[in-house]
């Protein structure tokens, strides 16, 4: 009977606990299959929600299994982190998932795909948050402010519209691959208002960059850093002068600039380098060969010819 007792069971609860912390929701619940003991584990154990439709076979059978953990997890138990990736419609549903994460202080929200105006405000209002990262969503006019303790907002694949996003005292924001509907009727005034905006980290076209605008209550905004991952500089003749205009703004605008970009079949990383005690130059490396193009003085008047160059490289 001794070699039949069940060693699972006789494992240590802070060991149960962290493999259960490292599981997805839906594994973690199924564990009370494994033994007795863990039967009630999960409902203490889970920090973080990790919610996904798509691995269920019916929208009604992850609808069941949402009510359930809700229903069942520990009230007292902290939620540090809510990750979502919803791909039904079910209004309802998806309010009561973020009713729940806002009224237990969650840290934390990663939400996928689509966020009803009501579930927006709701994560807006969320004052224990300190990062937030939606994908594929619609963002238009938002104040972040309400989220007084929010440090990241990182925006992957969303599709901006015409509007004023307050982010209040957020220190790090990222953008990638964005979308703009209203680019071609001329429409692209997406602002961003900003205290103390610290890092900014942009992946995509200089062209949808160039779309958005950054305000402070500074007359001046200067970041200490604005990382950049460009797909291309300019893909046609008439982006030139956005490209002009925009990476003119990013090297005045920041303390240390990092860009990398792939132009004309080349790989290339742009520095700011601080020369001496006041002069600032651009360091251009070819990532492929590992050395040094040139370097453009930022003080110069010579930008127009420096970005021409450089594109045609």
């Amino acid at each position: 009977m001794e070699n039949q007792r069940d060693r699972l069971s006789n494992l240590p609860d802070s060991l149960i606990h962290t493999i259960l912390s490292l599981l997805d929701t839906k594994s973690a619940v199924r564990t009370f299959l494994l033994s007795k003991k863990w039967t009630h584990h999960w409902k203490s154990s889970l920090h973080t929600l990790r919610l996904s439709s798509p691995s269920f076979r019916t929208k009604n059978s992850f609808k069941r299994f949402v009510e359930f953990v809700l229903a069942n997890r520990d009230p007292s138990a902290p939620l540090r982190a809510l990750i979502l990736f919803n791909e039904s419609r079910d209004k309802s549903l998806a309010d009561r998932i973020l009713r729940y994460a806002v009224a237990h202080s969650v840290r934390e929200i990663d939400v996928f795909r689509h966020l009803e105006p009501n579930e927006l405000e709701q994560i807006l209002g969320c004052k224990s948050l300190r990062r937030i990262v939606f994908h594929s969503i619609e963002i238009g006019c938002s104040d972040f402010s309400g989220c007084a303790d929010l440090g990241d907002l990182s925006l992957t694949g969303c599709t901006f519209f015409p509007g004023r996003v307050t982010v209040g005292n957020m220190k790090n924001l990222t953008i990638i691959h964005t979308h703009f509907p209203y680019h071609e009727y001329g429409d692209n005034d997406f602002k961003i208002f900003s205290q103390s905006l610290s890092t900014l980290t942009f992946g995509g076209k200089c062209s949808s960059f160039a779309m958005i605008r950054l305000r402070s209550p500074c007359p001046v905004v200067l970041l200490d850093k604005i990382d950049l991952r460009l797909i291309q500089i300019c893909s046609e003749e008439s982006d030139f002068p956005v490209a002009v205009k925009t990476l003119r703004w990013m090297i005045f605008h920041s303390k240390s600039l990092v860009l990398e970009m792939k132009e004309k079949k080349k790989e290339f990383r742009v520095k700011t380098e601080l020369v001496g005690d006041k002069e600032v130059r651009l360091a251009v490396f070819n990532v492929t060969t590992a050395e040094t193009e040139f370097f453009w003085k930022a003080a110069d008047e010579n930008f127009e010819p420096f970005l021409s160059t450089f594109t045609q490289v």
